[in-house]
């Protein structure tokens, strides 16, 4: 499971107990972290329905032909792999799929991104937001690259290293 959404049904709640399943969760809109395997309790002001994300993941979203990768990864050494699927649409045409690895080791990060399929690059440019963690150094395709804050912005790449501190 990569993100959990707990929508409110009492409409005039701004909280929401939410069970978690194993491993440690962000909540989407600050960061906060959230042991699993336990009941919590998640504040839900009208602007924000919950939505929680598992460490070890990666959020893909798209704004405003932004590629936006929201990078939660696991505080002990672990791998994981996501895919995203684009289609045109409609449904019917077979679209590209992007792989992308995320590894953690120590207080190091390192991104992988394998595209599969002939389709040209849907977005105009792409950013990797780290959650969790802060961002120190971030290398692109071996290039050392400028961070602004925990964010970096980038076109596509085949690896990302990002030096980084629990």
């Amino acid at each position: 499971m990569l993100a959990l959404v707990a929508p409110i049904i009492n409409p005039k709640a701004r909280q929401r107990e939410v069970i978690l399943p194993s491993g440690n969760w962000y909540l989407f809109w600050d960061d906060t972290e959230f042991a699993g395997s336990k009941t919590v309790t998640i504040n839900a002001p009208l602007e924000n329905i919950p939505l929680l994300v598992k460490a070890g993941n990666i959020l893909p979203l798209e704004v405003e032909q932004k590629l936006i990768l929201h990078l939660y990864p696991s505080k002990n050494d672990s791998s994981s792999v996501n895919y995203l699927y684009s289609d045109a649409g409609d449904g019917y045409e077979n679209g590209p799929i992007d792989r992308f690895c995320l590894k953690t080791s120590g207080n190091n990060l390192e991104l992988t991104w394998k595209q599969e399929g002939e389709y040209p690059f849907p977005y105009q440019q792409v950013q990797i937001y780290l959650h969790g963690m802060e961002l120190k150094r971030a290398w692109i395709d071996e290039q050392e690259m400028a961070t602004e804050g925990q964010k970096l912005e980038c076109q596509p790449f085949k690896q990302v290293r990002l030096s980084i501190k629990k």
